[in-house]
Parts: C-alpha cells; sequence; structure tokens
C-alpha cells in the first residue's frame, strides 16, 4: 500500500562548517546531503517493521510482526529550512551550490544583510528543501539495506582524490555517456574498501571492465528490476593489497612485512580485474593486467602511477653497481661508437626488443 496522506514536519540547518584544510573537497555538500538522508531516515522511511507489504504477496513474517504489535511508524513530509549566508563580494554563489543540491531560496522571506564586524557585508538569503515519503514502500527498503549512507553504517572514511598523470582522473555515469571529474570518500568495510562521492555516488566496476559511477537515483531507479541489488553491491567494493619491492621481499627472513610511504598498491575487483586509469583519455577503467596505485598523505590523493616493482628492483640495482670503475668501463664501450651501423629504424627495433 502507500500512503495517501501525511503531516508536515519543519526542520532547520542552523550550521555547515568545513575546516579550511579540508575545504575544495565538495564536503560541505557532504555534510549537507548527510543531513538530509538523516532526516529522510528518521521522519519520510517506513521501518522494516512496518507491516507494509505487497498486496496478494501473503507475507507471513510482516503479518506476524503486525500482530505481535509491532507499531507502525508514522511518516511526514519534511520542510527544511536553512540560511545561506555568503559574502556579498561572491553575490549567488553560495546560493547557487544550494540550488545545485536541491533547495530554493524563500521568496516569501526578506533577504538581510549583516555585518558581524569584520569589515566584511554578507546576505542572508532564506532557502528550504521539501522531502516527501518514497511511494515504492517495498523497494525502498531493500535499497535501504544495501546502499545506507555514511554516518547510519558507522564506517570509517577519507577524503581523498583519484589522480593521474595530468590531474583528476574522470569516470563515466551509469548508463549514460556523461563524463565528470569528482572528489571521493574512501570507506572501509570488511569486504574491501569503497569509493563514495560526496553526494552518495558509488563507484562500480562491471565484468566488461568498464568503471562507472553509480547516483542515488539509478540505486533507487524502479525500471532496473533486472539488475540484481547484491550483484551491484558486489561490485561496488575493491581490494587493496600492496605491493612490496622485490628487494624487500628477498631479506624478509619470515618477518612481516609492512607498508611505507612510497608503497605501491593495486586494487582488486570481483572479477579479478585491477583498477586502472587510462593514460590517454585520463579515464578510469579495469584490466586483466596488475596496475600500480601509490598513495600521498600530503595532498589526500592515490595516483595511478607508471612505477612498478621491477622498475625500483633495475634502478636500484643500478645504483648500487655505478661506482666509478663502472662507469669508465661502460663510457669505453659505448662512446668509441665500435658497435655497429643502424638505421634510425633499427636502432628502435632494437630498443623495443
Amino acid at each position: 500500500r502507500e500512503a495517501d496522506s501525511y503531516s508536515t514536519a519543519h526542520a532547520k540547518i542552523h550550521v555547515l562548517d568545513v575546516k579550511s584544510q579540508f575545504r575544495g573537497r565538495d564536503l560541505g555538500g557532504f555534510l549537507f546531503s548527510e543531513a538530509i538522508t538523516s532526516l529522510k531516515s528518521k521522519y519520510c522511511n517506513y521501518d522494516d517493521c512496518d507491516g507494509f507489504v505487497k498486496e496478494g504477496s501473503g507475507d507471513a513474517t510482516a503479518a506476524s510482526m503486525k500482530s505481535d504489535g509491532c507499531k507502525q511508524k508514522q511518516v511526514y513530509g519534511v520542510e527544511c529550512m536553512l540560511d545561506a549566508e555568503e559574502d556579498v563580494t561572491r553575490h549567488g554563489k553560495l546560493v547557487s551550490f544550494y540550488e545545485h543540491l536541491g533547495c530554493r531560496v524563500k521568496s516569501s522571506k526578506r533577504v538581510q544583510y549583516i555585518n558581524n564586524n569584520d569589515s566584511e557585508t554578507y546576505r542572508k538569503v532564506p532557502m528550504q528543501i521539501d522531502l516527501h515519503p518514497p511511494k515504492h514502500l517495498e523497494r525502498a527498503r531493500l535499497r535501504r539495506r544495501k546502499f545506507s549512507h555514511l554516518l547510519s553504517s558507522k564506517c570509517s572514511f577519507l577524503p581523498v582524490q583519484l589522480v593521474g598523470s595530468m590531474g583528476k582522473l574522470s569516470v563515466q555515469c551509469h548508463g549514460r555517456r556523461d563524463v565528470l571529474k569528482l572528489d571521493w570518500l574512501v570507506t572501509e568495510t570488511p569486504e574491501g574498501i569503497q569509493f563514495r562521492t560526496t553526494h552518495g555516488h558509488l563507484l562500480l566496476a562491471t565484468p566488461s571492465g568498464t568503471v562507472s559511477i553509480l547516483s542515488p537515483g539509478d540505486q533507487d531507479n524502479e525500471d532496473d528490476s533486472d539488475l540484481d541489488v547484491d550483484l551491484l553491491d558486489k561490485w561496488t567494493y575493491f581490494v587493496p593489497c600492496f605491493v612490496p619491492d622485490e628487494d624487500v621481499i628477498e631479506g624478509v627472513d619470515g618477518h612481516e612485512i609492512e607498508s611505507s610511504p612510497r608503497s605501491l598498491w593495486v586494487l582488486g575487483t570481483c572479477h579479478e580485474t585491477f583498477l586502472t586509469a587510462d593514460s590517454l583519455k585520463q579515464t578510469l577503467s579495469c584490466t586483466r593486467l596488475p596496475s600500480f596505485w601509490q598513495a600521498n598523505g600530503a595532498n589526500l590523493s592515490l595516483e595511478c602511477t607508471s612505477d612498478t616493482p621491477s622498475r625500483r628492483h633495475h634502478y636500484r640495482k643500478g645504483l648500487v653497481l655505478q661506482t666509478y670503475d663502472y662507469a669508465s668501463s661502460m663510457r669505453s664501450r659505448f662512446l668509441n661508437f665500435s658497435l655497429g651501423r643502424a638505421t634510425l629504424y633499427q636502432a628502435l627495433g632494437w630498443i623495443h626488443s
């Protein structure tokens, strides 16, 4: 059944604050999305014991729960208000930010201009967002169990940027051709790690090797009944494994190997592929061959690098062997230009071979 009518609750967001060192990663949007999701969970969504079942389904469990006195939760529509307090020199920037998140300016309320004794003038714009209970109750409960928001799941997370040789990497939207550059939150779970955007999108690795983002709208889409929710959930997990250098492995002597700030990592999927970055298109994808990533704690980034353990071992070995006698012998061997003759294409062929 669907609720035909509901009462309206009123809420207000007073402060959303991001520390200066973490700004520029859309964490303000993340805080707003989490606040809205919390309001929906508390006032708009039905509990699992609400007794609602599909008509004609004959769900004995739900019937027994209802007979045992499990009280049906009352749901509300929510009118959530907030004041966008922006610097007049950046007129409209904060208002546009909240409008992008689904808010609207309350034209019936007056815009106030205030001064906080800091030689700056701010304008205070009243805004509002309206929340409504879901129409498809059974589907909403199923999706809510699989794709919960971060604060309710109580898992640790870290803001991070996925970068390549030319900066932030792009990713394609699931089911569409839109390509976006996004800020990510890495969340840790028993199954591995998940990459979420600050607005609830999930990074998804498919069996074909493509990588896309699954938006909250796609997660709750009623028209994609052919997609298995358990399967989609499994595709969003990546298993990190650090790869020690070859010369370190040789000298372990049975001791456990620990990662270092310069360690290389691989991110495996359930399809036995590895997350990588296309060096030309600068987009995320998956490949059967391991692709290596390096974490940078200074700027909280994860970079897809061309560096490999074998390459590191080669250069370390070269540094050990490059004594004065070794350099002199190489100089006398190659600078006499007595190795033979070759055309440019022949020489390039030797290099590749």
